[in-house]
């Protein structure tokens, strides 16, 4: 079940942008055949978070039960961790063309160049 978390995880833009961390307690029904029926965040962190825990526990599925040929509801409580140092890091490419003018004098000539991209 961790590693489908893990997997499946879409960190939050805003959460991100904020550096959002914390942990987001779910109370989850499970019906007999092991669906996840329904879910109700308990505690929150917000900023889409959340909305991400409820997305990921809905998908999940468990070992069906068998309870005598009674229908019954089975409640967990689940703990989704929302930690920056999990994610994979955001990588803006940056294009950079060159064109050298042809109309400057060619007495001024430099083969070497400094950029600096400030991306956070």
């Amino acid at each position: 079940m961790d590693e489908f978390i893990k997997s499946e995880m879409k960190y939050p833009e805003e959460a991100i942008v904020k550096k959002i961390e914390g942990v987001v307690v779910l109370k989850i029904s499970i019906d007999m055949k092991g669906n996840v029926i329904q879910s109700k965040v308990e505690k929150g962190i917000g900023h889409g978070c959340d909305e991400e825990a409820v997305r990921l526990v809905n998908r999940l599925k468990f070992e069906s039960v068998k309870l005598r040929n009674v229908n019954a509801v089975f409640f967990k409580t689940i703990n989704i961790n929302f930690r920056l140092k999990d994610i994979k890091p955001i990588v803006n490419i940056i294009k950079y063309n060159y064109v050298e003018d042809k109309n400057k004098s060619s007495a001024v000539k430099s083969n070497s160049y400094t950029i600096k991209i400030d991306l956070g």
